[in-house]
Protein backbone atom coordinates (compact mmCIF):
# COMPACT_ATOMS: atom_id res chain seq x y z
CA UNK A 1 0.00 0.00 0.00
CA UNK A 2 2.72 2.19 0.89
CA UNK A 3 4.03 2.35 -2.19
CA UNK A 4 0.90 3.21 -4.21
CA UNK A 5 0.13 6.19 -1.93
CA UNK A 6 3.69 7.54 -2.07
CA UNK A 7 3.02 9.49 -5.06
CA UNK A 8 -0.67 10.71 -3.95
CA UNK A 9 0.71 11.92 -0.47
CA UNK A 10 3.25 13.79 -1.54
CA UNK A 11 1.31 16.13 -3.74
CA UNK A 12 -1.28 16.31 -1.42
CA UNK A 13 1.10 18.07 0.88
CA UNK A 14 2.09 20.27 -1.98
CA UNK A 15 5.34 18.54 -2.81
CA UNK A 16 6.41 19.28 -6.76
CA UNK A 17 6.84 16.86 -9.45
CA UNK A 18 10.61 16.99 -9.49
CA UNK A 19 10.74 16.60 -5.24
CA UNK A 20 8.24 14.02 -5.78
CA UNK A 21 10.62 12.25 -8.26
CA UNK A 22 13.51 12.42 -5.87
CA UNK A 23 11.35 10.77 -3.57
CA UNK A 24 10.00 7.55 -5.30
CA UNK A 25 14.05 7.44 -6.77
CA UNK A 26 15.81 7.84 -3.10
CA UNK A 27 13.30 5.83 -1.96
CA UNK A 28 12.93 2.83 -4.14
CA UNK A 29 16.95 2.49 -3.91
CA UNK A 30 17.34 2.46 -0.18
CA UNK A 31 14.89 -0.27 0.04
CA UNK A 32 17.80 -2.84 -1.07
CA UNK A 33 20.18 -2.12 1.76
CA UNK A 34 16.72 -2.85 4.01
CA UNK A 35 16.31 -6.21 3.06
CA UNK A 36 20.11 -6.76 3.10
CA UNK A 37 20.31 -6.36 6.64
CA UNK A 38 17.38 -7.47 8.03
CA UNK A 39 18.09 -11.20 6.37
CA UNK A 40 21.54 -11.25 7.42
CA UNK A 41 20.38 -10.29 11.24
CA UNK A 42 17.07 -12.67 11.04
CA UNK A 43 20.35 -15.88 10.75
CA UNK A 44 21.66 -14.43 14.34
CA UNK A 45 18.86 -12.79 16.39
CA UNK A 46 15.46 -13.33 17.10
CA UNK A 47 13.02 -13.17 14.07
CA UNK A 48 9.97 -12.27 15.71
CA UNK A 49 11.73 -9.87 17.67
CA UNK A 50 13.04 -8.29 14.09
CA UNK A 51 9.51 -8.11 12.97
CA UNK A 52 8.34 -6.43 15.92
CA UNK A 53 10.60 -3.54 15.82
CA UNK A 54 10.31 -3.51 12.06
CA UNK A 55 6.32 -2.91 12.35
CA UNK A 56 7.04 -0.59 15.75
CA UNK A 57 9.27 1.63 13.18
CA UNK A 58 6.71 2.06 11.07
CA UNK A 59 4.75 3.60 13.33
CA UNK A 60 7.46 6.48 13.11
CA UNK A 61 7.39 6.60 9.52
CA UNK A 62 4.00 6.83 9.18
CA UNK A 63 3.31 9.08 11.65
CA UNK A 64 6.38 11.34 10.19
CA UNK A 65 4.01 11.13 6.79
CA UNK A 66 1.26 12.72 8.76
CA UNK A 67 2.28 15.07 10.15
CA UNK A 68 4.20 16.21 6.68
CA UNK A 69 0.07 16.31 5.58
CA UNK A 70 -0.61 18.63 8.32
CA UNK A 71 2.79 20.47 8.44
CA UNK A 72 3.69 20.66 4.75
CA UNK A 73 7.37 20.09 6.14
CA UNK A 74 8.53 18.12 3.24
CA UNK A 75 12.33 16.96 5.00
CA UNK A 76 9.73 15.43 6.97
CA UNK A 77 8.15 13.98 4.44
CA UNK A 78 11.71 12.99 3.06
CA UNK A 79 12.52 11.29 6.17
CA UNK A 80 9.11 9.37 6.87
CA UNK A 81 9.32 7.74 3.55
CA UNK A 82 12.59 6.44 3.01
CA UNK A 83 11.88 4.97 6.67
CA UNK A 84 9.47 3.11 5.38
CA UNK A 85 11.36 2.28 1.99
CA UNK A 86 14.24 0.84 4.18
CA UNK A 87 11.36 -1.13 6.30
CA UNK A 88 9.12 -2.01 3.13
CA UNK A 89 10.82 -4.99 1.70
CA UNK A 90 12.19 -6.00 5.31
CA UNK A 91 10.13 -8.22 6.30
CA UNK A 92 10.15 -10.79 3.31
CA UNK A 93 13.27 -12.78 4.82
CA UNK A 94 11.79 -12.84 8.28
CA UNK A 95 8.44 -13.87 7.18
CA UNK A 96 10.70 -17.25 5.26
CA UNK A 97 12.58 -17.69 7.86
CA UNK A 98 9.12 -18.30 10.65
CA UNK A 99 7.66 -19.89 8.73
CA UNK A 100 10.33 -22.88 8.25
CA UNK A 101 10.67 -22.58 12.49
CA UNK A 102 7.38 -22.50 13.04
CA UNK A 103 5.83 -25.15 10.50
CA UNK A 104 8.85 -26.90 9.01
CA UNK A 105 10.38 -26.88 5.04
CA UNK A 106 8.06 -29.73 4.29
CA UNK A 107 4.81 -26.78 4.83
CA UNK A 108 6.87 -23.93 3.93
CA UNK A 109 5.47 -23.76 -0.04
CA UNK A 110 1.92 -24.07 1.10
CA UNK A 111 2.06 -21.79 3.82
CA UNK A 112 4.49 -19.14 2.42
CA UNK A 113 2.07 -19.11 -0.50
CA UNK A 114 -0.85 -18.77 1.75
CA UNK A 115 0.95 -15.55 3.43
CA UNK A 116 1.55 -13.81 0.20
CA UNK A 117 -2.15 -14.50 -1.49
CA UNK A 118 -3.70 -12.94 2.19
CA UNK A 119 -0.96 -9.88 1.48
CA UNK A 120 -2.04 -9.72 -1.77
CA UNK A 121 -5.56 -10.00 -0.62
CA UNK A 122 -5.28 -7.25 1.92
CA UNK A 123 -3.06 -5.12 0.17
CA UNK A 124 -5.82 -4.28 -2.78
CA UNK A 125 -8.41 -3.63 -0.06
CA UNK A 126 -6.35 -1.40 1.77
CA UNK A 127 -5.66 0.64 -1.57
CA UNK A 128 -9.18 0.25 -2.28
CA UNK A 129 -10.15 1.92 1.37
CA UNK A 130 -7.71 4.44 1.29
CA UNK A 131 -8.76 5.61 -2.09
CA UNK A 132 -12.49 5.18 -0.47
CA UNK A 133 -11.44 8.02 2.34
CA UNK A 134 -9.82 10.13 0.46
CA UNK A 135 -12.43 10.88 -2.06
CA UNK A 136 -14.97 11.06 0.89
CA UNK A 137 -12.85 13.41 3.07
CA UNK A 138 -10.24 14.84 0.33
CA UNK A 139 -7.00 13.71 2.86
CA UNK A 140 -5.46 10.76 3.01
CA UNK A 141 -4.55 11.60 7.04
CA UNK A 142 -7.35 9.61 8.32
CA UNK A 143 -5.95 6.60 6.13
CA UNK A 144 -2.28 7.58 7.98
CA UNK A 145 -3.58 7.33 11.23
CA UNK A 146 -5.67 4.35 10.85
CA UNK A 147 -2.43 2.48 9.47
CA UNK A 148 -0.14 3.49 12.35
CA UNK A 149 -2.61 2.22 14.92
CA UNK A 150 -2.29 -1.06 12.89
CA UNK A 151 0.82 -1.50 12.94
CA UNK A 152 0.94 -1.07 16.70
CA UNK A 153 -1.26 -4.01 16.99
CA UNK A 154 1.15 -5.96 14.09
CA UNK A 155 3.87 -4.90 16.19
CA UNK A 156 2.61 -6.68 19.44
CA UNK A 157 1.43 -9.56 17.68
CA UNK A 158 4.85 -10.46 16.03
CA UNK A 159 6.65 -10.15 19.70
CA UNK A 160 4.48 -13.02 20.78
CA UNK A 161 5.24 -15.31 18.45
CA UNK A 162 7.08 -18.31 19.92
CA UNK A 163 9.89 -19.61 17.81
CA UNK A 164 9.44 -22.94 18.42
CA UNK A 165 11.92 -25.17 15.86
CA UNK A 166 10.31 -28.17 14.27
CA UNK A 167 13.33 -29.41 13.00
CA UNK A 168 16.91 -30.44 14.61
CA UNK A 169 19.52 -28.05 14.59
CA UNK A 170 23.23 -30.00 13.32
CA UNK A 171 24.82 -30.94 16.25
CA UNK A 172 28.92 -30.50 15.91
CA UNK A 173 31.23 -32.98 16.01
CA UNK A 174 33.47 -32.69 19.26
CA UNK A 175 37.42 -32.34 18.02
CA UNK A 176 38.12 -35.45 20.71
CA UNK A 177 36.01 -37.80 18.34
CA UNK A 178 37.86 -36.37 15.28
CA UNK A 179 41.17 -36.95 16.19
CA UNK A 180 40.31 -40.54 17.54
CA UNK A 181 38.60 -40.94 14.33
CA UNK A 182 41.52 -40.04 12.02
CA UNK A 183 43.95 -42.33 14.25
CA UNK A 184 41.58 -45.25 13.73
CA UNK A 185 41.70 -44.83 9.66
CA UNK A 186 45.59 -44.31 9.70
CA UNK A 187 45.55 -47.50 11.46
CA UNK A 188 43.38 -49.40 9.23
CA UNK A 189 45.96 -48.27 6.65
CA UNK A 190 49.26 -49.80 8.04
CA UNK A 191 51.03 -52.65 6.16
CA UNK A 192 51.39 -54.30 9.24
CA UNK A 193 47.54 -54.27 9.62
CA UNK A 194 46.89 -55.17 6.38
CA UNK A 195 49.51 -58.05 6.04
CA UNK A 196 47.57 -59.79 9.02
CA UNK A 197 44.72 -59.24 7.57
CA UNK A 198 45.41 -61.45 4.69
CA UNK A 199 46.94 -63.91 6.07
CA UNK A 200 43.75 -64.60 7.93
CA UNK A 201 42.21 -64.78 4.62
CA UNK A 202 44.04 -66.84 3.30
CA UNK A 203 43.88 -69.62 6.52
CA UNK A 204 40.13 -69.36 5.78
Amino acid sequence: MFWTLLVPIALEGGMTSGQVAALASVSGLIAVPGLLLFGTAADRVSRSGLLAANFATRVLAWGAMALYLVTGSVPLMFVGATMMSFLSRATDPLFSSLMVNCFGVRSMGKMLGLMVLLHQVAGAIGVFTAGLVFDLTGSFFGVLATATLLLVAASVASWRISEHKVYREPVAVPAQFLTMLEATLAALKSPALLAQLARLVALE
